[in-house]
């Protein structure tokens, strides 16, 4: 075997681990492409409702809610290593976009309030170099070899983090069940506070908690339905 064919051997070695799309897409059967359509249409049933919320979630448009849940997918599709990684939108991660934005002066409710107006763009903008800065840390974890470090989380420790953001989450859109604007600056305040829920019980719209009972009642009945 000559220099030539070693050489092109390594290089197709190298395109098949960054790429792996190159290893499975020549063995792809119409069988496959079946099931992955019906998973395809099922997960869209999730991901774009999940979407617009998330994006409400980081102060954002609607629309970029879709894009954050499908374009990932897309890349993913070419560089993945994984048949069974989601990728897309997180709550908590959404959350600290809005945070950490508006910890540097920008407006989060301007896209809310003004989707096409210059405070709104500044916002999406500002949202954009984020998490372009995020994914180059990404990209410096993975070429320092730093994942080895996650082995050091303990269970506890993810669980608090996961529970945490669960009542960060549903604080988050307290305003969105009661019918009124409720103070999220902290966990506290949303409840508690001057502008908090429990010191405006006389605010509540009744019908706005009905139909949010409603909603959860049909989500649980049909996850109950999904076990049977």
């Amino acid at each position: 075997m000559d220099d030539t064919t070693c050489n092109r051997q390594g290089a197709g070695e190298r395109v098949s681990a960054l790429h792996p799309v190159v290893q499975w897409l020549p063995k792809y059967t119409s069988t496959a492409l079946s099931n992955d359509v019906i998973v395809g249409l099922t997960l869209a049933i999730i991901v774009i409702p999940q979407g617009l919320a998330y994006a409400a979630l980081a102060g954002l448009r609607p629309v970029t809610g879709l894009y954050t849940a499908m374009i990932p997918s897309l890349v993913y599709t070419i560089f993945g290593t994984s048949k069974h990684m989601s990728f897309g939108p997180f709550g908590l991660t959404s959350i600290l976009v809005l945070d950490g934005l508006e910890s540097q002066g920008f407006d989060g409710k301007a896209c809310g309030s003004d989707p096409t107006g210059k405070d709104c763009a500044e916002y999406e903008s500002a949202a954009i170099g984020m998490s372009f800065l995020v994914g180059l840390i990404h990209i410096a974890m993975l070429l320092l070899r730093l994942d080895s470090l996650s082995t050091l989380l303990a269970d506890s420790v993810m669980t608090g983090f996961t529970t945490a953001a669960a009542f960060i989450i549903g604080s988050s859109q307290l305003h969105t069940i009661v019918g009124f604007n409720t103070d999220q600056s902290s966990l506290y305040t949303t409840w508690f506070g001057e502008n908090g829920w429990l010191q405006n019980l006389d605010k509540t719209s009744w019908q706005a908690i009905l139909c949010t009972v409603i909603a959860v009642a049909i989500l649980m009945g049909l996850q109950d339905i999904d076990r049977l």
